[in-house]
């Protein structure tokens, strides 16, 4: 993942872009609280009702966080909000000065597709305790004012395709756009089946 990134750094810098690396005060645990209560508050009472009827046909961090929703307190709503302004403090001040952020859209090339948030997972062989450490969407997910989409990086030892996160300055699609199309055109992928991922 990490190799994967720093290539594609190395092509926009071919593009011309500066790119330069950057560090954030992020706490791990910080963010996942954050993300529980944002996805328990949000996510879980908005699929409450297709969970009661259809809840076999949902993913298994779906259900999760339906079941989470019932958890969560007003206090823990409002520590959510608080911990949500502290993960996006820092971003915002970085975006402020750069154009946009890249960075690995997940710490492992994929999960299976039958993966359930109790399944153990591990990365560069450490096991996590949590299957939201792998998840590096989430503050992104939780700080939704930034755009963010992910292309091809390349591929993991196992030939599975890796992604790229390209987060833009608030509201603003467009750059996000425009860096994710200069990576692309110095790594087509979806031009040749070869490169394409396997259906």
């Amino acid at each position: 993942m990490a190799a994967n990134t720093r290539a594609a750094a190395d092509r926009l810098r071919q593009a011309g872009a500066v790119v330069e690396e950057v560090t954030l005060p992020w706490q791990l645990e910080e963010i996942k609280r954050a993300a529980r209560v944002h996805f328990g508050a949000i996510f879980g009472p908005s699929v409450r009702e297709f969970y009661e009827q259809h809840g076999d046909e949902l993913t298994s961090y779906a259900r999760r966080f339906v079941t989470d929703a019932g958890e969560i307190s007003k206090d823990d709503l409002v520590t959510g909000l608080e911990l949500e302004g502290r993960i996006y403090a820092p971003l915002g001040a970085l975006l402020a000065e750069y154009d946009a952020l890249i960075c690995p859209t997940f710490a492992v090339p994929a999960l299976p597709a039958e993966y359930d948030v109790d399944d153990a997972i591990s990365v560069n062989g450490q096991p996590c305790g949590d299957w939201l450490d792998v998840m590096m969407t989430l503050p992104f997910n939780i700080a939704s004012r930034c755009p963010v989409l992910s292309v091809p990086s390349g591929r993991s030892r196992d030939g599975v395709p890796t992604g790229l996160s390209v987060v833009g300055k608030t509201y603003d699609d467009v750059t996000a756009f425009q860096v994710a199309a200069a990576h692309e055109r110095r790594f087509p992928w979806f031009d040749d089946p070869a490169r394409r991922p396997a259906l």
